[in-house]
This record gives C-alpha cells, sequence and structure tokens, in this order.
C-alpha cells in the first residue's frame, strides 16, 4: 500500500472533514505505515508456533517409537521364553505318547479280560456244535474248521471292537484333552503377552462370531449349535457335541469349510456317511466390490467330495441347514448388519441363540410339516410356549397360525 490513503472514505460530507482527517491521521496513517512490520510479527509468531508443534509431534513420536521398539523387545523376549517352554512341553508329551502307546496294548488287553474269558467260551461252545457236522477225512475238517473259524472270529471280533469303540478310543480323548487344555493356556499367555506389549487383543471373545448348526433335513429340527470363531477349536467342540447327540450311522453333509473333515473323522471314525458340498463363487466385477460386500456373492458352481463311507448322492444337500440360516437372521436382531443390535459381550450372543435354538425346535410350527420340529421329531406332542421354562405347568397349546 506504500503510503498511500484508501480510496474509500467513510464520509463525503463536508462537515465531516475534520473527523475524517482525525481518523486518517490517528487511525489509518501509522497501520499503512506499520503493517509491513505488523505483517511480519504475525508470521513469525505463526512460524514459531508452528515449529513448536512440530518438535512437540515429534517429540511425541520420538517417544511412541522408542516405547514401541521397547515393547516390541520385550514381547520378542517373552516370545522367545514361550517357544523354550513349549519346546519343553512338545519334548515331554513326545515322550508321554510313547509311553502310553507302549501301555496301549497292555492296558487294552486287561481291559478285554472279561470280554476274552465269554469269547472263548462262545468259541469252545459252538466249536462243539461244529464237530458233530463235521463227518469228514482230517484235511478236508481242517479245511472246514479253519474256514468256520475265520468267519466267526471276523463277527465276533467285529461286534466286539463296536460294542468297545469307547474302551478304545478313550485313552485318545483324554490325551486330547491335554492337549487342548495345554494349547488354550499356551494361547491365554501369548494373548497376555501381546496385550501388555502392542495393546492388541487376541482373546477369542473379542471380534467376529460364527453360528454352528446341526439339522435334520426331514423333521427340521436343529440338533445342536455352536457360538465361536470359525475355526479348528470351535469345529471341534461342535462335532464332539453332535456325536453326543446322534446314533451311528447317518448322514452328514458339510460346507467346505476345512476343518470339517478332520474332527468328523476323530469322532465318528467309520460310522458316519459323510460328504462335503463345496460351492464356487464368482469374484466381484472391479466397480461392484463395494456393493457386493454385504450381499451374498453369485454361486456359479458345487462339487462333492465324499470323505467317509457311502452316503447317497440324492440327500447330498446343505440347503436345509442354509435355510435354517435364513430364519436365524431373520428371527434374531443380532445378526442383522450394520446395526447396533450386535452383542457386546459373547454370553449374550450364546444365550440369544439358545433362546432362538429353543423356540424354533418346541414353540414355533414350521411351514414344512405344520408343526414345531420337535413335534415332528417324536420330542414333543404339542407346542410349548416360553413360559412353561419358568412355570413348570404345562402350557395350553398356543391359537393355530395361518
Amino acid at each position: 500500500m506504500g503510503n498511500r490513503v484508501p480510496g474509500l472514505f467513510y464520509s463525503v460530507r463536508p462537515e465531516e472533514s475534520s473527523l475524517k482527517a482525525e481518523l486518517e491521521q490517528n487511525l489509518l496513517s501509522p497501520l499503512i505505515r506499520n503493517c509491513s512490520e505488523a505483517a511480519g510479527q504475525i508470521a513469525r509468531h505463526k512460524l514459531h508456533s508452528l515449529v513448536g508443534q512440530t518438535l512437540n509431534y515429534l517429540q511425541v513420536a520420538l517417544a511412541a517409537a522408542t516405547q514401541a521398539k521397547s515393547s516390541r523387545q520385550a514381547l520378542r523376549e517373552k516370545l522367545g521364553e514361550e517357544r523354550g517352554q513349549f519346546d519343553l512341553l512338545r519334548s515331554e508329551l513326545t515322550l508321554l505318547s510313547r509311553e502310553w502307546a507302549a501301555n496301549a496294548l497292555d492296558w487294552s488287553i486287561t481291559q478285554l479280560q472279561p470280554t476274552q474269558a465269554a469269547l472263548q467260551a462262545k468259541i469252545t461252545t459252538e466249536l462243539r456244535k461244529q464237530f458233530r457236522r463235521w463227518k469228514l477225512r482230517l484235511p478236508p475238517m481242517l479245511e472246514a474248521w479253519r474256514e468256520w473259524l475265520g468267519v466267526f472270529l471276523t463277527r465276533e471280533l467285529t461286534e466286539v471292537s463296536h460294542s468297545q469303540q469307547a474302551m478304545f478310543c478313550s485313552p485318545l480323548h483324554r490325551a486330547r484333552q491335554l492337549l487342548t487344555r495345554t494349547l488354550r493356556a499356551f494361547h491365554d499367555r501369548l494373548a497376555e503377552h501381546v496385550k501388555a506389549a502392542l495393546g492388541v487383543s487376541l482373546n477369542r471373545s473379542h471380534g467376529d462370531q460364527y453360528t454352528y448348526l446341526g439339522v435334520d433335513a426331514k423333521t427340521k429340527f436343529i440338533i445342536n449349535f455352536a457360538v465361536g470363531k470359525r475355526d479348528s477349536v470351535t469345529t471341534q467342540e461342535y462335532i464332539q457335541d453332535l456325536r453326543k447327540r446322534v446314533k451311528v450311522p447317518f448322514q452328514l453333509t458339510t460346507d467346505g469349510f476345512k476343518s470339517y473333515p478332520a474332527e468328523v473323522y476323530y469322532a465318528f471314525l467309520e460310522e458316519i456317511h459323510y460328504a462335503q458340498l463345496i460351492k464356487e463363487y464368482a469374484c466381484p466385477e472391479e466397480g461392484m466390490i463395494g456393493e457386493r460386500r454385504y450381499s451374498p456373492p453369485e454361486c456359479i458352481g458345487a462339487h462333492t467330495k465324499i470323505r467317509c463311507g457311502t452316503p447317497s448322492p440324492d440327500q447330498i444337500s446343505t440347503s436345509y441347514v442354509e435355510r435354517t440360516n435364513l430364519s436365524v437372521r431373520l428371527f434374531n436382531r443380532r445378526f442383522t448388519r450394520l446395526t447396533l443390535g450386535y452383542s457386546k459381550k459373547l454370553a449374550n450372543l450364546k444365550h440369544s441363540v439358545a433362546l432362538l435354538v429353543a423356540h424354533f425346535n418346541f414353540c414355533r410350527k414350521h411351514s414344512a410339516h405344520g408343526m414345531t420340529p420337535a413335534m415332528a421329531a417324536g420330542l414333543a406332542d404339542h407346542a410349548q410356549i416360553l413360559a412353561l421354562a419358568q412355570g413348570g405347568k404345562k402350557a395350553p397349546e398356543p391359537p393355530a397360525t395361518r
């Protein structure tokens, strides 16, 4: 601006000329003369403030980086200690497994002594009956005896293996329970170390949770359920619980989740007809990823894998359980995406699913057969209401719905 006077005057009236001159002399002229100096002072003040803030940010970042580095180093040391402990535990488990393997035969023979005595008595009785029929010379009689003994022992030992399956598998179940408890304790210790060092939670009760459902295709009865992470731990709990609730043999179909085959085999061995139905989904086109994020992708094919037994190809299907999954999402607000109805605690989610399963099985009439799944399965003779769980009295049947 230099020393020029602004062109816009406050008044053009002659009688205000003195006021105008006073304003120019006492207010505008000092501002015009000192504007450059004032601008420099303001710029220096802003620059000093910006430099101070930048230094503060750098100090905070340096402290955080130093702390993070020390935390990572502490975590690395803790993990090294845990790895050493795990190596020792693995060595102890190796020795323990060898000891169990060496003693397994003697233990099984001791447990089977009553069965062995009964089998010997039965062989003696049956052999005496057969000798009366074998009126042959010695070589043909020995051949007939070998053939009869092979058939007889195959039949009887097969029956013994089925009847004593729980006894044979009990050491494996105990060993598996021991390993599961040990690995869970190891996981909990690692989670504590990571939480203390990095502030990241590895708690299994936090984050995404999945619901496993076992559904009878004919009655639509939900046999069992499990809520937890989609991993081998939850899958094992779910399959072991299913094993306790069903009679074998039966046919089972699951989706293509990789943890199912091993867990099903360990739980049922050869007493099941099991197949996986693996569906193939199309990849979303570029630009459609955001739109397809909360909707199911397009199924472009499916193939089956026979895992155990001889399942009927006509009954290999996951459609019934998928329809039940839809009912669970429809009836339970906690499964609605992008809302505030989700569970804040894993225990609350489990209780909610348990109530839904009870209502689905015993209270609500299914449209497939016009009765509750429990009635269709022969477990109830009328539809229940939830008040029965509190009152303890037989509740009247709810009115029929259209």
